[in-house]
């Protein structure tokens, strides 16, 4: 048996669902989780006001239409899991066989990434090695792309430079708010968990070059960033 942590955000919007999914599939396979850790600094001040801004009343709205899920707490408590807050101190001392990451706002270090045998799988939201970087749900938006790639890749010490091991598209377009977006993202992150455990098995690894050439990098958006983006995406932004 495999045993692994879970790494990720406390969003009772998109993540969470993922991660309760995440755990039932489990349950069918051969790996055990440990722990889970809390990023409780993914939800920064700037990250917060700048998403409010980018989603708007609409996105706001669309947003308390969605059902209410569960906590972290909740789902860590369900499946009897200790729950612990982010610290890489703690987790180089697990010594699992893999970590899964999702929703993770830092950098996770050398010292982390070489711990577990079978490395760290993070979910992007970005057909890699295009979109690497902060907010790339924002940035494919922003460039009107028709598509949103949504990769699982085995982390290095660069950033989203790492292994894919699958990955696909889905259909975008500009009278979509960004918080449509991020539902059909993470529904569809769901859908791949079964073909995640498969490469896996299959050590089916792609070097991202080999994907689609060199790629691209993207930052937090400034706020002019933003402000252009409203702009471009009027009324579907306000």
């Amino acid at each position: 048996m495999l045993n692994g942590i879970i790494i990720c955000s406390d969003d009772r919007y998109f993540s969470n669902p993922l991660v309760k999914n995440f755990l039932s599939i489990l349950e069918t396979k051969d790996v055990a989780i440990r722990s889970i850790y809390v990023d409780k600094g993914f939800f920064s001040f700037q990250r917060i006001m700048k998403t409010v801004f980018i989603i708007g009343l609409r996105g706001l709205f669309k947003l308390r239409s969605i059902p209410t899920q569960s906590s972290l707490s909740d789902i860590s408590k369900e499946h009897g899991i200790p729950l612990r807050v982010f610290d890489p101190a703690e987790i180089e001392k697990e010594k699992v066989d893999i970590i899964w990451v999702f929703n993770l706002g830092r950098i996770l270090r050398k010292p982390v990434l070489q711990m577990p045998s079978k490395g760290c799988v993070n979910l992007h939201f970005g057909l890699l090695p295009h979109y690497r970087g902060i907010m790339p749900s924002f940035w494919a938006h922003y460039h009107g792309e028709p598509f949103l790639g949504i990769t699982y890749y085995k982390m290095d010490e660069g950033i989203d430079t790492g292994p894919v091991i699958c990955q696909t598209q889905i259909p975008i377009c500009s009278k979509m708010n960004l918080v449509d977006i991020y539902q059909k993202g993470f529904d569809q992150a769901a859908c791949m968990i079964e073909e995640v455990f498969t490469c896996l098995s299959g050590d089916l690894l792609l070097k991202q070059e080999e994907a689609a050439g060199p790629g691209s990098y993207f930052m937090m958006p400034t706020w002019r960033d933003i402000i252009l983006y409203k702009i471009k995406f009027f009324p579907y932004s306000i």
